[in-house]
């Protein structure tokens, strides 16, 4: 009698710890599930963003290809994205994250844009040859070109104005409107030397009204 009531006892036990170790991994693998569903929601948002940042520094690069003046709007997407530009960096954030609230992006340029941010006294290209204009005698087009003995002084403003806006940005980058396309530009600067032209490219980036 002792000995049947000893094994029921024993497979009693069994019995419910085995129970209990299907409950635990049914719970592990439920889990785990939860988890990775969050993970890859977390990981597909922050996918989104980092395609646009590298969208963006697409555009920039390809407009410092042309190896003449041109333009173009580039219309953001119309989403609750804060997306910050600086001489250095696009950064996009969205807050919408399930692990971590904020999910951040930076995409390193190839290229240092001017940035018209408010602290440059131009903020596209025509305003650009208006201020050489008046502060050097020319425009710097290429139907008042510089002087070629007047490049070093040239270049020597554009690398001044530009360090100045890199560390501004440096601190507080520009915010960009996603409401306003980008508007990215290539200009050059021309010299003419003897009978030909040379120029010194430089891109701007600004925002303007639709």
């Amino acid at each position: 009698m002792e000995k049947n009531m000893l094994r029921l006892n024993k497979n009693g036990i069994i019995s419910w710890l085995l129970s209990q170790l299907a409950l635990l991994l049914a719970t592990a693998i439920l889990l785990a599930s939860i988890a990775s569903i969050t993970f890859y929601n977390d990981w597909k948002k922050e996918g989104e963003i980092k395609a646009l940042a590298m969208n963006i520094a697409s555009e920039i690069a390809s407009m410092d290809l042309k190896s003449y003046p041109n333009s173009t709007d580039y219309f953001l997407p119309m989403k609750p994205y804060k997306i910050y530009l600086s001489t250095e960096y696009v950064r996009i954030v969205r807050n919408d994250g399930t692990i971590n609230k904020n999910i951040s992006v930076v995409v390193h340029l190839l290229i240092k844009p001017f940035i018209s941010a408010g602290t440059l006294p131009w903020k596209n290209g025509d305003e650009l040859h208006n201020y050489l204009l008046s502060k050097y005698g020319y425009s710097g087009n290429a139907s008042d070109p510089f002087p070629s003995t007047d490049k070093e002084k040239v270049k020597n403003y554009l690398k001044d104005e530009l360090d100045h806006l890199s560390k501004n940005l440096a601190i507080n980058p520009f915010c960009i409107d996603v409401d306003k396309p980008l508007h990215i530009e290539k200009d050059c600067i021309y010299f003419k030397n003897g009978e030909e032209l040379e120029n010194i490219g430089i891109l701007i980036i600004n925002q303007e009204e639709k």
